[in-house]
């Protein structure tokens, strides 16, 4: 993006602020903070926890598989995980390291 920018085949548009606090955009802003943090909490727009969390992946977009622990009496979900790095991943990290070194 830097060097088509540099081209002028793009202009590089202000910041804005996210119109809603749940929108992809805030989304965007929350893992993208100066403050080393790659994750954040979502709230309402009236300012109340319980929208959604977000984080950084590690290796960007794409498919990731979540597993859920189900509570067998109950039938509800305990707990969910989200494999971003498999272990064969981890063994290639070297070549799939980001701007944040993870």
């Amino acid at each position: 993006m830097n060097q088509i920018i540099e081209d002028n085949e793009a202009v590089k548009m202000p910041d804005s602020p996210a119109e809603h606090p749940f929108s992809y955009n805030a989304c965007c802003k929350k893992t993208l903070k100066d403050d080393d943090s790659f994750d954040g909490q979502l709230n309402f727009e009236m300012g109340h926890e319980g929208v959604g969390v977000v984080t950084c992946s590690g290796y960007g977009d794409g498919y990731y598989p979540v597993i859920a622990d189900i509570d067998k009496q109950s039938g509800r979900v305990k707990s969910i995980t989200v494999v971003f790095i498999n272990e064969e991943d981890d063994d290639d990290d070297d070549e799939h390291k980001n701007s944040w070194g993870f």
